[in-house]
């Protein structure tokens, strides 16, 4: 997200208050649409372990006139109906270097180790990772992997990161925001990249505004993003996950708040995008509530249009 976005101030705790930050209590939540009865946006999808584990800011924590919440939350569930709350993998204060803004993130699992992509300062994204996927994360570089300013061709709002781990192995990661989509490589560790952070270009249709993400079905590489603020979520597709892509169209239409952001997933044989709205008394603009639904392509290879529904996947 951009200027729009779910953010946070830094937290000055003692190690102790921490690790309870980080960690937090496992509890139950509430299926269908909103998944869950906590304001949380952003989401981004991780399938492991026989689970779907929705990683997003955490709305809960914001002021409510601003996105200014400090740490990341997880979900997980094993059948999309039955949620837990294992509380926030990570917050903005596990950064020594960033100091505010914790923004839409993105997870992914390689070699049974968890990395959590993390954008901070509107200027930032670091790398945590861990063996859980709910908690245990530290910061893995001890600087940002991504900085405007220090790196080439971030664009002025290096956010929204989306991890992607190729069938070769070559892993992905996309970000930008304020109508700028970036790719850059990273190495086999995860915590670093190779070559110069390059242009995601889209040829024809609605143009890009934030909210990229990546993912590949029958050899083909989907790159789906929101237009605007309001925006829909509309997707291109491409032989090469470099692209260039061609637009294809609208996923989603926008939602009843300013943002728009969404994770696309396969999970025991079927595909679902979460995505983000108000759907919960006290909601708005700066307290969102996660959704889910499912996603259904056609013979061709192109997505049908998703319709926002209460009942979900539930």
């Amino acid at each position: 997200m951009t200027r729009r976005r779910a953010c946070g101030y830094l937290l000055t705790t003692t190690l102790a208050t921490t690790v309870a930050l980080v960690a937090g209590p496992a509890t139950p939540a509430q299926a269908a649409n909103p998944l869950i009865q906590r304001f949380a946006a952003d989401p981004s999808i991780l399938v492991a372990n026989g689970r779907m584990y929705i990683y997003a800011t955490d709305d809960q924590g914001n002021s409510g006139t601003y996105w200014d919440s400090s740490a990341w939350r997880v979900f997980s569930s094993s059948n999309l109906v039955d949620w837990t709350d294992h509380g926030a993998p990570f917050s903005v204060s596990g950064f020594s270097w960033a100091t505010q803004y914790a923004w839409a993130p993105s997870a992914v699992q390689r070699n049974g180790t968890y990395y959590l992509y993390l954008p901070t300062d509107r200027t930032k994204i670091g790398v945590a990772r861990s063996s859980s996927p709910t908690s245990g994360f530290s910061d893995a570089r001890g600087n940002p992997l991504i900085e405007r300013g220090r790196d080439a061709n971030t664009g002025d709002e290096p956010i929204d990161p989306a991890a992607f781990v190729d069938d070769n192995g070559q892993a992905y990661l996309y970000f930008g925001g304020a109508r700028a989509p970036k790719v850059v490589r990273l190495n086999s560790d995860m915590t670093s990249t190779s070559g110069a952070v390059q242009n995601v270009v889209i040829n024809g249709g609605s143009a890009y505004a934030e909210a990229g993400h990546m993912h590949k079905r029958n050899g083909l590489y989907y790159y789906s993003y929101s237009t605007g603020w309001p925006g829909q979520i509309a997707y291109a597709t491409s032989s090469n996950p470099l692209g260039p892509f061609t637009y294809r169209g609208v996923i989603l239409d926008s939602v009843n708040i300013n943002t728009n952001h969404q994770s696309i997933a396969e999970y025991n044989g079927r595909w679902y995008i979460a995505y983000q709205r108000n759907a919960r008394p006290g909601g708005g603009n700066y307290r969102r509530s996660l959704a889910m639904e499912y996603l259904n392509y056609n013979s061709d290879g192109t997505i049908q249009r998703v319709a926002q529904t209460s009942n979900g996947v539930g």
